[in-house]
């Protein structure tokens, strides 16, 4: 027996756990503070008007499911005095770049992290491998990831059409790797769409049940986290997502099932999904995903 319509519902509904915006906001003056901080220490290498702040990610691009969901919170620095952030030297592979920089994006990075120590309860600032991650306390609802990135453009090799993108370090593997948040958040709303809005249900609908899954241990701690769900959802055809959402979890379920993985896309369509040395996803995992899901889909009694 199928999960009831009712239950798949629940799954699907849209979230209003905080007000994220007015969080965001409310942050703005302190990240200028810090910001112009930086740029004085720096000798003005650059200006809090060189960096852009916007979000990205789960609560932007509506997909969250969790109250306890970070938000995500970019800082492109866009241009500073010794260097065009245009000039990469090198793209290899998918997404790792070689760049050269007398004031690198490393340095940025760190610059971040100190001045966030001192703005904010140091217990509560935490440098990880791509962010700076601030937690929530009393005075934050919210935990905050801080994304320190270069403006980047990359050109479509076929079309010449530019695309926006960015360049991001990671302090654990000391690379430098190309991310698309605008054209992740262009594709998927693009692709809810054309589905009359049932696209994005589908991906909060599938997010909660791995969610439950992880919590009653079908699945692994840690597995196909929401962007990965939001690529794997992503390729199944725009006609699928039809009906009640019953129905549309046995067309994805079947699709997924029947069709060749590794001719899949991430949303932002820069990269194969299963080709990717960055992200490390292969076609075994996924479909160990799609089987654990069919089978919790079928057999589970909620």
């Amino acid at each position: 027996m199928a999960l009831s319509e009712q239950f798949l519902k629940d799954l699907a509904a849209p979230c209003n756990y905080h007000d994220y915006e007015k969080v965001f906001e409310a942050l703005k003056p302190r990240f200028k503070k810090v910001l112009d901080a930086i740029s004085t220490e720096r000798n003005n290498i650059f200006s809090a008007n060189d960096v852009s702040i916007y979000l990205q990610g789960s609560y932007k691009n509506d997909v969250y499911v969790s109250e306890n969901t970070k938000l995500e919170i970019v800082f492109e620095l866009k241009k500073i005095k010794t260097g065009d952030l245009q000039n990469v030297s090198k793209i290899v592979k998918n997404r790792e770049l070689k760049v050269e920089f007398e004031y690198s994006l490393k340095d940025f990075k760190e610059d971040l992290y100190y001045k966030f120590l001192d703005e904010f309860s140091s217990q509560d600032v935490l440098k990880t491998n791509r962010a700076i991650e601030i937690h929530k306390n009393r005075y934050n609802p919210l935990t905050v990831d801080i994304l320190p990135a270069y403006h980047f453009i990359k050109r479509d090799e076929e079309t010449r059409k530019e695309l926006p993108a960015l360049i991001i370090y990671e302090s654990i593997t000391n690379k430098y790797v190309l991310s698309f948040p605008k054209l992740h958040s262009l594709y998927l709303d693009e692709k809810d769409k054309q589905t009359n809005g049932n696209f994005k249900q589908m991906i909060r609908s599938v997010r909660r049940f791995s969610n439950y899954l992880i919590v009653n241990d079908i699945l692994p701690v840690g597995f196909a986290p929401g962007y990965f769900v939001d690529c794997l959802l992503s390729n199944v055809p725009d006609n699928l997502f039809k009906g009640d959402l019953n129905e549309m979890w046995l067309k994805m379920l079947n699709f997924l099932k029947y069709t060749n993985l590794t001719t899949f896309m991430c949303v932002h369509k820069q990269f194969e999904m299963f080709n990717n040395t960055y992200d490390g996803w292969t076609v075994e995992e996924a479909s160990y995903f799609i089987d654990t899901l069919s089978s919790a889909y079928f057999n589970i009694k909620q």
